[in-house]
């Protein structure tokens, strides 16, 4: 019974190390990110991770158009909201949400999704997407883009009118164009 013990105690310790340096791995190629605004009440925050695009086709490539994608690497993109919002035109209750997109060549979806974390509180990993956690789908605009973004970045700035912001995703030579309002 005892050597069973150790057994078993010696699996998880080398299942434990591994998931580390797995994403110790994955971490140094697309590392850890934040976005973040705050103005006249407006409280946004966005964690994701960074990958690069290294000289490969990256939409209608590895980001496949007209698929879910995590939008970014690793982790999922978790976006927060301290306050209800408006984004496109939609109500979103405060809280933190999954951020999927499903990029297209015209437009792309904007999918808030509640299953962000795992069941120990910790981010889930992107690839577990379940539609049934879907909490908005919003169409929002792309546009190409002369300069190349070489790392995926999310930035949040004011918009022109200074009446909320704009979250923008970039990445190789698209950017996509997100409203964001105080409701």
């Amino acid at each position: 019974m005892k050597k069973v013990l150790i057994i078993l105690l010696g699996v998880v310790v080398v299942i434990v190390l591994a998931f580390f340096g797995l994403r110790g791995y994955t971490k140094r190629y697309s590392p850890d990110a934040m976005a973040s605004f705050n103005k006249d009440g407006l409280d946004i925050k966005v964690k994701y991770c960074q990958p690069s695009k290294k000289n490969r086709v990256i939409f209608g490539g590895i980001v496949p158009y007209g698929k879910v994608w995590r939008t970014g690497a690793n982790e999922i993109t978790e976006i927060t909201f301290k306050q209800d919002v408006n984004i496109a035109n939609k109500t979103v209750k405060a809280g933190s949400y999954a951020l999927f997109t499903i990029p297209n060549k015209e437009d792309w979806t904007l999918i808030l999704n509640s299953g962000n974390r795992t069941m120990f509180g910790t981010r889930n990993w992107g690839t577990q997407y379940k539609q049934e956690n879907d909490v908005h789908r919003l169409k929002v605009k792309k546009q190409d883009t002369e300069s190349e973004t070489e790392q995926f970045t999310i930035k949040i700035q004011d918009d022109q009118n200074g009446k909320g912001a704009v979250m923008y995703l970039m990445w190789d030579q698209i950017q996509v164009n997100v409203p964001i309002k105080k409701n």
